[in-house]
């Protein structure tokens, strides 16, 4: 039988803090965006819905799990009127059937716009690709 040396022990060391990682990196859900609180995880299908009241930064929109809305999702939320205006993303922090809140995604020092009853928000904000490039 063959002695084992430091070097076998730093290799499997290696290894193990290898599996280590890997195993801990699949088991994160998809959900658990506590990294990178900014980034968009929008759901795969598309939700339109409405914010139904207002708390300060938080939202309660209407769109739940009966469509498909899971925690720690996001949407886009714009309003229409009296201008089309882009107000920003939110993280769904709470989701039941028929209603869902969510909390307002702060991108650094920028001041958080207003929200308002009646704002709208949805899983995918529409581009114009036909729009004409100017040269």
């Amino acid at each position: 039988m063959r002695k084992s040396t430091k070097s076998d022990w730093r290799g499997i060391v290696f290894i193990a803090g290898l599996v280590g990682l890997v195993v801990l990196g699949a088991s994160r859900s998809h959900a658990d965006q506590d990294d990178m609180p900014g980034q968009p995880n929008p759901p795969k299908v598309l939700l339109n819905g409405k914010v139904e009241k207002v708390d300060g930064d938080k939202v309660q929109i209407s769109i739940g799990t009966d469509l498909g809305l899971k925690k720690g999702q996001t949407l886009d939320i714009y309003r229409l009127k009296p201008a089309p205006k882009y107000l920003g993303m939110i993280r769904i922090v709470d989701a039941n059937p028929g209603n869902s809140v969510g909390r307002l995604i702060r991108v650094g020092d920028a001041p958080a716009p207003v929200l308002r009853e009646g704002d709208h928000v949805t899983s995918k904000l529409a581009r114009d690709d036909n729009k004409e490039k100017k040269d």
